[in-house]
């Protein structure tokens, strides 16, 4: 049997659940059912859902 190398090596899944950032100030996210209607990225808390409106959603994009 050969060494795993780069190509070959993989890991098993993780047994934790999946870990949720905020989209604008990187922190943990407490809550999972927070997210923008309109492009789908998770925040943290009102302010931080405010500057992701004023600055970041991906609503202005053409």
């Amino acid at each position: 049997a050969e060494a795993p190398n780069y190509v070959s090596a993989c890991a098993a899944p993780s047994r934790l659940p999946q870990r949720h950032f905020c989209a604008v100030c990187g922190f943990p996210s407490a809550y999972t059912c927070l997210t923008c209607v309109t492009c789908g990225a998770r925040y943290c808390s009102s302010r931080c859902l405010g500057t992701h409106q004023d600055t970041r959603c991906l609503k202005w994009t053409v």
